[in-house]
């Protein structure tokens, strides 16, 4: 005969295994999500095939594909069998977009060209193109693809050092006399408050 302590001792058990299940299951759900965020976030950040379209209008375009769907029919709304792709094209700088939608029934053509160069700017989003020449302001530094990338390291190195030492001088030297100034100027708001100037008759 059960005993109204070992009643007890026998719930306490059950609610004990069904919180640890449901931890379990909430681990797993955890598990999964960071997973799946693992999964479709990596692909921002891996660099895709840079390509170059011709189109039958005979225009251009380079960059990396994004996306490819079907495109809706603009009077039902229902996807038809055609298709587009999710063209990113960068220099926003001189287009003003970053991407571009372009139908597959209008390239002609398409290549991946092995001289073209893609550059992550910190103004501007990256920039595609291929390379001709390096200046300086002494002059012209290069000429040609496989030349301009050699250029390029050494002259990419010094302005990443000066960009580090202009942040060195922000954070350091001038974020100091920024924060005195601040300091000096919360102290006259408190000096305005306590004693606010008499008024001008």
């Amino acid at each position: 005969m059960a005993t109204p302590a070992t009643r007890k001792i026998g719930a306490s058990a059950v609610f004990t295994w069904l919180t640890a299940a449901a931890l379990a299951i909430d681990l797993l759900l955890i598990a999964g999500l960071l997973v799946l965020v693992a999964m479709n976030g990596a692909g921002a950040f891996w660099p895709r095939t840079v390509v170059a379209l011709a189109l039958d209008d005979g225009s251009r375009a380079l960059g990396e594909i994004h996306t490819r769907e079907a495109i809706p029919d603009p009077a039902t709304g229902l996807l038809t069998d055609a298709m587009r792709i999710r063209l990113r094209t960068g220099n926003r700088d001189l287009s003003g977009i970053d991407f571009r939608w372009i139908e597959e029934a209008s390239i002609t053509s398409r290549e991946t060209p092995g001289d073209v160069m893609l550059l992550e700017r910190l103004e501007w989003g990256p920039f595609f193109g291929t390379p001709v020449e390096v200046r300086t302001g002494a002059g012209v530094v290069a000429q040609g693809p496989a030349a301009t990338a050699d250029a390029l390291g050494p002259l990419l190195d010094a302005k990443i050092a000066l960009r580090d030492r202009i942040r060195a001088i922000e954070r350091g030297p001038i974020g100091d006399v920024n924060h005195a100034i601040e300091r000096v100027r919360l102290q006259e708001r408190r000096l305005e408050r306590e004693a606010p100037p008499e008024p001008v008759r």
